[in-house]
């Protein structure tokens, strides 16, 4: 007598039917055979982005804004595939999907229809459609539809999820008028078409302005409005930034300057898109960290690009920072280091959104305090700058006491500055750093690092809503005050405890030596 059990058709389905439909990834994947030739290069963006839009399924996040470079399957998985995979379980519901072009709702209204009337979603989830209105309008026998519609002509109609793909185009994105009539029609029509409160939103872009609609939506949460939105972002290069969410996603990467996905898009097909895109395009579409167009304060062409084995190698290193306590800004701690002829070379950095302790990098555990792997002090770790010069704010002033107790407990000793620069501009503050670089005295890796502040130093303008690392680079003028070489770090003495505050007119007499 035989162990084995024969499985019938129906029993086959039945799996099939329980495998697919309890996993959005899964499904995905299958779907992708039935709408694509191409092999699908997989990604780990895509499990994050599935994990999301099913955790809105659940009802876990009624609102998603999910920004992710162009090319990386996005309309496909969130406008084409989760809409079929919900009616897998929940056929009745109505969704409402909308672009900044028709032919975009168009085309994803074929993929689904292909998708759903297809061998084998028919035979797994046999549904009927006794209702097609319009190649963009279509019902299935539970009830459940689909509505694409331009977003233009958002009026009329109610859905349980509304899905908004790229409704601001590239070609639109730098006109002003443009970007209010997107956020006014979001904001006062937009919203009004889910047909019950526990409805969801689901945005999916890639950022093309400052001010397009997910910047206008993070500007209002940041002033405290409660729209309720959960932000999925994934930029082509890793920036030291986790973009952590609710439901536990971090980004997995852990270098800066690593790909999302490098099977797919490599090294050198990024390194020339950045060429062909420049700066301002390249932050906004792929970094999905836009900025706005600069004025030409900066001429970029004069900062000096250079090769690791073209350091020099009498150096002396310098630290300077700037500095938040979360929220959107970046905290900004850079090695610079300055060699004989004072030409300054940007050496490392920690750049990240991140609250002010996970920034200086220090760990207590058992009553004892040490140095992280990554931060402000590992950077003091590893370069033993002459001298730490910190921009003058509340958020490093609240910190002192613990940098001095770190710095006891550990070793890692040196002088730190605290740099007053009063109620100046921008454009005055960074002017120092302007004058060297157009003698040519500043040096930046050929690398990701180099490119980002490259990027910032190209769309500063005195309303530009980042630039902590032109703050930070900004403080470098004040290493002319010292020699260009002094004895080693271990030679000199410490001076006893008191800190200096340097003013707008120069250097004080007095140092804070901890």
């Amino acid at each position: 007598m035989s162990d084995q059990i024969e499985l019938s058709q129906a029993d086959l389905n039945e799996i099939a039917r329980y495998h697919y439909s309890t996993s959005l990834y899964e499904f995905m994947l299958k779907a992708w055979e039935v709408l694509e030739p191409d092999e699908l290069v997989v990604g780990w963006h895509l499990r994050a982005i599935c994990d999301h839009l099913e955790a809105v399924s659940r009802g876990e996040l009624p609102r998603l804004a999910i920004s992710i470079p162009p090319g990386f399957c996005k309309s496909m998985l969130v406008s084409v595939i989760w809409p079929a995979w919900e009616w897998t379980h929940s056929p009745h519901l109505k969704f409402l999907t909308t672009s900044s072009s028709e032919d975009f709702c168009t085309r994803d209204a074929d993929k689904m229809r292909m998708l759903i009337t297809s061998d084998w979603y028919a035979a797994l989830w046999p549904l009927t459609f006794p209702r097609i209105d319009t190649v963009l309008r279509f019902q299935n026998d539970r009830l459940g539809e689909r509505w694409g519609k331009s977003f233009t002509s958002l009026t009329g109609g109610r859905a349980n999820r509304l899905i908004l793909d790229d409704v601001l185009s590239v070609d639109n994105a730098n006109s002003e008028a443009e970007r209010i009539k997107v956020s006014r029609r979001f904001f006062e029509s937009a919203t009004s078409r889910l047909s019950r409160e526990t409805d969801a939103i689901v945005i999916i872009m890639q950022r093309v302005h400052e001010d397009d609609l997910i910047g206008e939506i993070r500007e209002r949460q940041a002033k405290g409005e409660d729209l309720g939105f959960e932000f999925l972002t994934i930029p082509m290069e890793y920036e030291g930034d986790a973009n952590e969410t609710s439901i536990g996603y971090s980004d997995p990467r852990t270098e800066p300057g690593e790909l999302l996905l490098p099977e797919y898009r490599s090294r050198r097909w990024v390194d020339r898109e950045k060429i062909t895109m420049g700066p301002y395009a390249w932050a906004a579409q792929y970094q999905q960290e836009p900025s706005p167009r600069g004025n030409g304060f900066f001429d970029v062409g004069k900062f000096l690009k250079y090769k690791a084995d073209e350091l020099p190698k009498r150096l002396n290193y310098y630290m300077t920072s700037d500095h938040a306590d979360g929220g959107k800004d970046y905290n900004v701690f850079r090695i610079w280091a300055l060699d004989e002829h004072k030409h300054y070379w940007l050496v490392d950095s920690f750049r990240e959104r991140c609250r002010i302790q996970i920034a200086l990098g220090i760990i207590t555990e058992g009553g004892k305090i040490r140095i992280a792997q990554r931060g402000a002090f590992a950077l003091l770790q590893k370069y033993r700058p002459i001298c730490w010069y910190a921009d003058n704010d509340a958020i490093i002033n609240a910190q002192l006491r613990l940098i001095e107790d770190t710095m006891r407990a550990t070793g890692v000793v040196t002088r730190m500055e605290i740099v007053r620069q009063g109620q100046s501009k921008k454009r005055e503050r960074a002017s120092a750093l302007d004058s060297y670089s157009r003698l040519g005295m500043i040096h930046l890796p050929d690398n990701h690092m180099g490119e980002t502040a490259l990027a910032e130093y190209a769309a500063f303008s005195d309303t530009c809503r980042h630039d902590d690392q032109v703050d930070a680079d900004g403080l470098l003028p004040r290493m002319a005050v010292h020699p260009a070489f002094v004895p080693p770090v271990a030679e000199r003495k410490a001076s006893p405890d008191y800190v200096v505050d340097i003013g707008g007119g120069g250097m004080s007499d007095a140092y804070h030596c901890f």
